[in-house]
């Protein structure tokens, strides 16, 4: 069978291990079995300060296409993998043209790296400091000194403040933002 007779599933892999699960898929059979696994890379503030974190796109799943009746009890088996998705007794495909899609947006080799996405205009909540708590809108985003300028009202007369872009809390998560 052609790989482009083949179609996409969506596998379920175990937490935090989708791109361990895909590497394992493709040395299982190197050129029977393709996998697609897009990661996005952005930083988080944490105690010790601000980090980098790589994590799946689809949290918990990732794409693999192959001759499933030949590979199905391979793949299931294989170190990472959780189960399919399926509904009941069907295990629905994925049409190429959408995997063909997300990969034109995400690489699958390279974890696409995502700013935080907040842009003027944007309402944030203050999340550490003497202003914790207090929302305003951001007036000005200055990513060389990964600071934002937020407009806060305060004492009945509205105020610009600067603050850590990673000290904003109420932000989308990374993956409604905007990517590009």
């Amino acid at each position: 069978m052609t790989l482009d007779l083949l179609e996409w599933r969506c596998l379920r892999a175990k937490p935090k291990s989708e791109h361990l699960a895909a590497r394992h898929l493709q040395a299982l059979a190197p050129g029977a079995i393709e996998t697609f696994c897009p990661r996005l890379r952005h930083r988080k503030k944490t105690a010790r300060g601000p980090v980098w974190f790589v994590e799946a796109l689809f949290p918990g799943y990732l794409f693999t296409r192959c001759d499933w009746g030949q590979w199905q009890r391979a793949i299931l088996a294989t170190s990472g993998i959780a189960g399919i998705v399926h509904f009941g007794d069907t295990v629905p495909s994925i049409p190429d043209g959408i995997i063909a899609d997300l990969r034109a947006a995400v690489p699958d080799d390279e974890p696409l790296s995502v700013p935080i996405p907040v842009l003027e205009g944007d309402e944030v909540e203050i999340g550490e400091g003497p202003l914790r708590g207090t929302v305003g809108r951001v007036a000005r985003v200055l990513p060389a000194r990964e600071r934002v300028a937020v407009l806060l009202e305060f004492l009945g007369s509205t105020r610009e403040i600067e603050v850590p872009l990673l000290s904003l809390l109420g932000l989308r998560d990374i993956r409604e933002g905007r990517i590009g």
